[in-house]
Formats: structure tokens, sequence, C-alpha cells
């Protein structure tokens, strides 16, 4: 079972963990695959990074943790799909900049909605990887061997 929060008002999105996690917990899935899609997990309440215990990517992860089934949660920060977004595409084509809103000095890592898809589809299969796995390495348990590397097109690597 693959799990992603749909882009709505918090309120709707914790009714929305609440309900996925009873109904795992009565469907009892060999295996479930949730993204963050950006969301941080926390369970700490950590209000200065802008995350609460309370929020529904937490709600969901805990909940899944509790359930006792084969869980894993992919938490990748930013896709590189937000780049063509027209706020960061703007000062490209008027003045060759790329900006984004992050914070200076933050260690950023892109993935791409096909990176993650792939690394939905192979941990649906690898039992053996469980907990937050994270596409940069940075945080938690590295996710990089789960799923193969893309390569440019035309390119010879895999």
């Amino acid at each position: 079972m693959f799990v992603h929060l749909p882009v709505a008002p918090e309120g709707d999105r914790l009714a929305y963990a609440h309900n996925t996690v009873a109904a795992v917990r009565e469907a009892r899935p060999a295996r479930v695959v949730f993204s963050t899609s950006g969301g941080i997990v926390s369970t700490d309440g950590d209000s200065s990074r802008g995350d609460s215990a309370e929020n529904a990517v937490s709600v969901l992860v805990a909940g899944l943790a509790d359930s006792a089934v084969s869980h894993t949660v992919i938490e990748p920060r930013f896709y590189l799909e937000n780049l063509l977004l027209p706020h960061a595409l703007a000062g490209v084509r008027e003045e060759g900049v790329l900006r984004y809103p992050l914070p200076s000095g933050l260690r950023a890592s892109w993935a791409s909605h096909p990176d993650i898809a792939d690394a939905a589809t192979a941990l649906l299969e690898r039992t053996d990887v469980t907990g937050v796995v994270s596409p940069s390495g940075s945080t938690r348990r590295s996710a990089e061997r789960t799923w193969p590397r893309r390569s440019a097109p035309g390119s010879d690597e895999q």
C-alpha cells in the first residue's frame, strides 16, 4: 500500500492521517510505504523548525509505527519540479538567476517525482528497509541503496 497525503488544510490532513492509520490497523496490509512529500517527520514538536508532533505527517508516521505493520517512510525534502514554478522561473528568464526561497546556509537535497516513485516501488518489496529513509542520506537512514540512480538521457550510466 502506498500513502501520499494530499495538499490540503492541515486540519483535513490530520483527519486523513488518522483515517489512514485506522484503515491500516483494520486491513493489515503486507507493507505500507508513505512519502512525506517534503513534510518533516517529527515526534519532538521542535517548533523552531516549524514542525509539531501534532502535524499530519508525524501522526501518520507514529500510527504506522504503532500498527506493527511492515512500513517505510520516504522523507524527500525538495522536488526538482518546484524549480519550474513561476516564482523560480521568473528570475531565470528575466535575469538569468535562479532564486528559490531557502534559508541561507541550508543544505538541500533535491529529488524528482520519478525518483520518489522508483523508491516507493522498490520499498514496497524491500521489507528489510524500515523506518524513515531520506534520499539525501543527510539525516536518518539513507535509501540510496534502495533504488537505482537515474542517468541523463543518452548516457551509458546506470
